[in-house]
Order: structure tokens, then C-alpha cells, then sequence
């Protein structure tokens, strides 16, 4: 039992995800989940499984397994029902839902009466919905307790709800402004978790990082998902401590727009608004500009050691040291580790991630020669792949006794 559980933790890995696909080893998991009926190990594996798009084709191919499975959302378990809502959610239902949701959007623009972002803002029912894992409730209750408190509109299953979970949380995530992403170990380790927050980030949905775990410090996926966003930390907050928490995380929110008025609504409630209007957008621009980070002369990078070793302003050095300016909003609080697990995505994957950090909003977009020019500088700072022993076979040979007395006489 020991081994499957480790092999769980392994198959959150993407490289293992790979493999795992390459060697042929997702039919014999499928037929041990078919055999072990009502046991929620081998869905969980298989659910895994789901987020890398081989294995889905994989999966998909066997109509029989993908028929179990859409049995066992009935089932009577609930951890047994809730994986089965999981792995038909990735096979099918995310695709569908996605396309779905950008129907109604091109519905409610129009034909271009109306700009799309404001289409957006008129249909949201949430200023807030809350991503958590169910091992942090008290601290995520209390953040969404304050946030109530002062009327904000916030989604939170408080009540841990059955049935498609993710549907649901995807319903949420579509319908509300801003995404808050409790980041935890335990929030990493969930699977539902990370179909939660990918689906936000493949909808650029607006989201605000919280770390709710003492001393946590967010790798791999979620690593990437929340390296360039500024983080807010409650963990192990307090009193006045909370408070102070409390007022960085609605600072940040404001700072995104968070408090921002229709222009239908300032028309409705104030007549003169529109003719002051022109005025505020004027001014807009250069309150929320940001000041581009001041260029880093020194190259304390090159002695710090391997990427690993690097902290934030390290990272820093190195794409302006490597003329990877372009980068540098992208990778704001990566440090190496981080930034390894960023690597290694834009080699594997580089179409996608071109895609997700390509904003055509930004004033400078990320050009194909930066990042590949990124992937090959890096390579030079990684650390060393551990070598492989090489083992021979052989086979002794043994003396005879008639040998021995002979090669003795000479």
C-alpha cells in the first residue's frame, strides 16, 4: 500500500506523467480500477493522469473504462464519486464547459456595441470567489467572513458541496471577478485544487495569491501559476497581524480594480458622471502605470552557484544580465526553483506557454527569439544530471585443483 500511495505523489509530476504514458503503463492502472471496485486509490492515479493531454487520448480510447467511470459518479463513496466527477470532468467536460462559456460571452458582446471587458464585468454575480483546500477552512472562512463584512459578493463552498465539484467551482470561477488561491501544500497536493486553479488561469481569470500555510513557499505548478503575482500572507495571523494582512489583500484587490464602477451604473446614479468622465480616463493611465524595475548592475548570480541555489533578485540578474528584460515581469518573485520549473515547461511545451505568458495587453510582448533564447541560457546554470552506474555481469572462474598444482611446479 505504501508503494501506491508514493507512486500517487509521483504521478503529480509532469516528467512522470510522461513517462508513465511512454512506457505503456496507464492500461494496467485502468484495469486494476476496474478490478478494485470502490477504491478511490487508483481513480485518484488515474485522475492525475487526466492533465497530461497523451494519457486523456489514452484514456478515451477505452470506451469501457470511460463507461465505468461515468457508473461510479453514483456511487454511494463519496471519495469514490468524487475522482469519477473528476476524471469525466477533464475528459469531456472542461473542453465543453470552456467552449460554452465563450459562446455566452460572444452573445452578450454583440456585434461590437459593446467592448467585451465591460460585457464581462455586467455579467459577474461575485466580486470574489475563494480556492481553498478543506485542511485551511478556519482561516479561509475567517478571510471571507472580513470580506463579507464590508459587501463584497464572495463564492465559497463552505458546506463541502457533492456531486460535480468542479462544474461547479468552474461555474464560480466564470462568474466572479477576482479568483482568490489559498496556496498550501495541502492545496498543491489536491488534484481538485489544481483543476480549479488551471481552469482559472487557461480563462485569465484575475488572481490574487494567499499563502495560508507558515513558512510555505509555492513550487512546481503552483509555483508557476502564481510566480509573478504578488503574494498576500495570513498564515499564522492574528489580531493586528490579520488586520494588517487583511488591508494588504484589499490594497492589492483595489489596486487591480476591484472597486471600479460601471459606466452604466455611474450614468444611472450620477447624470453629470459622463461629463467628467473623459477627464478620469485621462488620468488613469498614470496612477496605475508602474515604474519598470531599475536595471540590476551586479552579476552576484555567477557565484551564487547552480539555478537552484538563486533567490529572487538573482533570477533578476540574470535575465537582464542575459538580456531577458522581456522576462522579467513574467518571472517577478520566481526564485531558482521556481524558475527551473518555468524552464522546463517552455522546453517541453513552449507552444502553450508562449500562449498563457504572451498577453496581448502588454506593452511589449514576449517574442518567440526571447524565449527559446531564455531555454538555451538557462541550460548552462541547471545542475548536473546525476550520472549512471554502469554494472557488468560476469561470471567467476574457478581453478581447478589439477591447474593450481601444475601452474605451482612452473
Amino acid at each position: 500500500m505504501l508503494g501506491k500511495f508514493c507512486f500517487l505523489d509521483l504521478v503529480q509530476n509532469d516528467a512522470v506523467k510522461q513517462e508513465v504514458v511512454n512506457q505503456n503503463g496507464l492500461p494496467p492502472i485502468m484495469k486494476y480500477a476496474k478490478e478494485t471496485k470502490d477504491n478511490p486509490l487508483p481513480l485518484e492515479i488515474a485522475y492525475a493522469m487526466t492533465f497530461n493531454s497523451d494519457a486523456k487520448k489514452v484514456i478515451n480510447q477505452d470506451k469501457e473504462f470511460v463507461d465505468y467511470i461515468k457508473g461510479l459518479r453514483e456511487s454511494e463513496r463519496r471519495d469514490v464519486s468524487k475522482m469519477a466527477h473528476g476524471i469525466v470532468w477533464k475528459l469531456e467536460g472542461e473542453e465543453k464547459f470552456k467552449n460554452q462559456e465563450e459562446t455566452k460571452t460572444k452573445t452578450d458582446t454583440g456585434e461590437g456595441n459593446k467592448s467585451e471587458k465591460a460585457s464581462n464585468k455586467e455579467k459577474k454575480k461575485h466580486d470574489l470567489m475563494i480556492s481553498y483546500c478543506w485542511a485551511q477552512k478556519e482561516l479561509c472562512h475567517k478571510i471571507n467572513d472580513c470580506l463579507e463584512k464590508d459587501n463584497y459578493k464572495v463564492w465559497l463552498d463552505r458546506d463541502e458541496m457533492h456531486g460535480s465539484i468542479i462544474e461547479r467551482m468552474a461555474e464560480a470561477i466564470e462568474q466572479a471577478r477576482f479568483i482568490l488561491i489559498c496556496m498550501s501544500s495541502n492545496y498543491k497536493n489536491s488534484i481538485n485544487c489544481k483543476a480549479e486553479a488551471e481552469y482559472a488561469f487557461s480563462r485569465k481569470s484575475n488572481i490574487v495569491p494567499l499563502i495560508v500555510e507558515p513558512h510555505y513557499k509555492a513550487d512546481g505548478w503552483l509555483g508557476f501559476l502564481a510566480g509573478s503575482k504578488i503574494y498576500v500572507d495570513f498564515a499564522d495571523k492574528e489580531g493586528e497581524e490579520f488586520d494588517k494582512a487583511y488591508e494588504a489583500l484589499i490594497a492589492e484587490l483595489r489596486r487591480n480594480g476591484l472597486d471600479d464602477i460601471e459606466e452604466d451604473e455611474q450614468d444611472k446614479t450620477t447624470p453629470t458622471a459622463t461629463e467628467s468622465k473623459p477627464e478620469e480616463v485621462k488620468k488613469e493611465p498614470e496612477e496605475v502605470k508602474e515604474p519598470e524595475p531599475p536595471a540590476i548592475q551586479t552579476r552576484d548570480y555567477l557565484y551564487v552557484g547552480p539555478a537552484p541555489m538563486w533567490n529572487d533578485e538573482n533570477v533578476k540578474e540574470f535575465l537582464i544580465d542575459n538580456q531577458l528584460d522581456q522576462l522579467i515581469p513574467i518571472c517577478q518573485s520566481m526564485d531558482g526553483e521556481t524558475l527551473i520549473e518555468f524552464h522546463r515547461s517552455c522546453e517541453t511545451i513552449p507552444d502553450k506557454i508562449y500562449g498563457l505568458i504572451n498577453n496581448p495587453k502588454e506593452q511589449q510582448p514576449v517574442s518567440f527569439a526571447t524565449l527559446f533564447k531564455f531555454i538555451s541560457r538557462l541550460k548552462k546554470y541547471l545542475p548536473p544530471k546525476p550520472s549512471r552506474k554502469i554494472y557488468f555481469q560476469y561470471n567467476p572462474i574457478y581453478l581447478s585443483s589439477t591447474t593450481t598444482k601444475t601452474n605451482e611446479s612452473k
